[in-house]
């Protein structure tokens, strides 16, 4: 089952377009700008209605390296494994969770991996925070869950 999914053709084409843009293809990285702004357009639009303002963005296409980098350092201290296939790991097992991909085999990024970046970032540029709140479905609690594990075990 998941041979057949890794090979069915729109996923791999996805990867293929991952792989394009992390090295800064220019079509590739131009179509996704242009997503983005159609994207970003109807958010301020939304927010416009709602009344809804932001201090600072955070854009996981600006923190995935910062993320890429932690990891890289977290195998080097052993926190992450690395896999035969070259996927990295984090074992929270001994936590009562499970293992967590952070990279794929082929070394882009996974939503942990921005997440991470996103985190890292956020607490350079706010030192003196306290906390952060995130108001997510809760089909993100196990994320987060595993998230906060991720950057405080380290």
């Amino acid at each position: 089952m998941e041979e057949a999914k890794a090979q069915a053709p729109i996923l791999v084409e996805a990867q293929e377009m991952l792989l394009k843009w992390e090295a800064g293809d220019e079509a590739v990285v131009a179509l996704w700008k242009q997503m983005n702004a159609w994207v970003y357009a109807g958010f301020d639009v939304t927010y416009k209605a709602l009344g809804v303002n932001f201090d600072s963005y955070y854009y996981e296409s600006q923190t995935y390296l910062l993320g890429k980098s932690f990891i890289k350092e977290g195998l080097q201290s052993g926190v992450f494994i690395k896999k035969e296939d070259g996927s990295v790991w984090c074992d929270l097992t001994p936590d009562g969770l499970d293992e967590k991909i952070v990279l794929r085999a082929d070394g882009t990024a996974v939503y942990m991996t921005q997440d991470i970046g996103t985190a890292i970032q956020r607490l350079k540029d706010f030192p003196d925070v306290s906390g952060m709140v995130y108001t997510v479905g809760n089909e993100q609690d196990y994320h987060f869950k595993v998230s906060v594990f991720n950057l405080y075990r380290s």
